[in-house]
């Protein structure tokens, strides 16, 4: 399986697609995307969920998540929200699961209503619009997913081990080290990461390199040289050939192709 990380670093992020990401990915950010046109089929943690017009698909942090839809035929609002915006929900988010992934959206609920409202959003207050009433949408989203508490084991060890990551990729990191620092040993680390996302501990490391030189090759105007040096990469060949064999594209390419937000706050 060819995972995919995506480092958004946003509180409150907001695209309108036509078609929506086909390789598996996982991210810090809970991910929402509504139906309104067409059908998809989403997966989370391997379970399966068709989607159609009105159904609200929700992933929570570090769920290893993909869709696969009909090409440009589809429209779908995607959100991405940080738990810490969420204030006292935030611990029920990153300590739960939801019992599903997807619930239904009548047209004459608060929920829809707060949609509409985020697709609405513009002008000088339209970012902060769309914080607000993202915020208010999880109050009700929430309960109607029915969390539970995290009760596999592999699972609350990979949420740590990508979290570890996640803090300190920018590092001469290795497994030996955070074996150390997590108190686990490097074979079950291993094991883990091969079992649930059949990849090794190094090529996890280069997903979020990879990911943070995504994100400043699209909102900066930095020198590609000075950007791999910083993600963690400890020379420039190395950071073009692990960017390429991810990506599939050069970072000047990529830098080139990068598609704009409609919301971001």
């Amino acid at each position: 399986m060819e995972l995919v990380y995506e480092n958004k670093n946003v509180s409150v992020r907001v695209d309108w697609q036509i078609d929506l990401l086909s390789k598996p990915h996982f991210h810090s950010e809970i991910e929402i995307v509504y139906v309104l046109q067409n059908t998809a089929v989403a997966t989370a943690d391997q379970q399966v969920y068709t989607l159609n017009p009105g159904d609200l698909f929700v992933v929570f942090p570090y769920q290893v998540h993909y869709y696969q839809t009909q090409p440009d035929s589809g429209e779908y609002l995607k959100l991405n929200l940080s738990p810490e915006i969420l204030y006292g929900l935030r611990q029920e988010v990153i300590s739960g699961e939801p019992s599903q992934n997807v619930i239904h959206v009548d047209m004459d609920s608060p929920i829809y209503e707060y949609l509409r409202k985020i697709r609405q959003a513009e002008g000088k207050y339209g970012p902060a619009e769309v914080c607000a009433f993202s915020i208010l949408l999880m109050t009700r989203v929430l309960p109607m997913l029915e969390l539970k508490p995290c009760q596999r084991a592999s699972q609350d060890v990979i949420k740590t081990i990508f979290q570890y990551v996640r803090d300190h990729y920018t590092e001469d990191i290795s497994l030996a080290m955070i074996a150390e620092d997590l108190h686990l040993s490097r074979y079950y680390i291993s094991h883990t990461l091969s079992k649930r996302t059949n990849m090794g501990f190094n090529e996890l490391v280069n997903l979020f390199r990879v990911a943070d030189a995504c994100r400043q090759l699209k909102a900066t105007d930095r020198k590609v040289t000075e950007i791999g040096y910083d993600v963690g990469f400890s020379s420039l060949r190395s950071f073009d050939r692990v960017f390429t064999q991810t990506m599939k594209v050069t970072p000047h390419k990529y830098r080139e192709g990068a598609r704009a937000v409609v919301w971001e706050c």
